[in-house]
């Protein structure tokens, strides 16, 4: 599917279903604008949490896997805590399906949602 496609599919308010999907559909779009996948680059992965408690529990694991977080509490546009954590990694399809089920799994442990991944442009 095109990026095109995609953007249709989510204008009609039929985003893909598949995460797997939507790697692929990031990854296309990174690589049609020239980016070479084989160097580190900034990301950001985003997770959500009911409890406080939950969130911060998710950031020592997370820090301790080398990212750095943010933790914002709940707000009017947001209501639950938003967990970002950053770091550089190669984003490629050889590594974004580990990056994703070791987030979904420490999203779950910690009773909270993992909602996906923001990649750089460049390195």
């Amino acid at each position: 599917m095109s990026i095109v496609g995609f953007i249709d599919r989510m204008l009609r308010g039929k985003p893909p279903s598949d995460p797997a999907e939507v790697d692929r559909i990031v990854l296309r779009q990174l690589r049609s604008l020239g980016a070479d996948l084989s160097l580190q680059r900034h990301v950001r992965h985003f997770l959500y949490f009911q409890v406080q408690s939950n969130a911060q529990r998710a950031v020592e694991e997370i820090e301790r896997a080398d990212y750095t977080t943010t933790i914002t509490p709940p707000s009017e546009e947001v209501p639950v805590w938003t967990v970002v954590a950053e770091g550089f990694r190669v984003i490629g399809p050889d590594t974004v399906a580990g990056f994703r089920a070791w987030f979904e799994q420490v999203a779950s442990e910690c009773h909270g949602e993992y909602d996906g991944w923001e990649p750089a442009r460049s390195p």
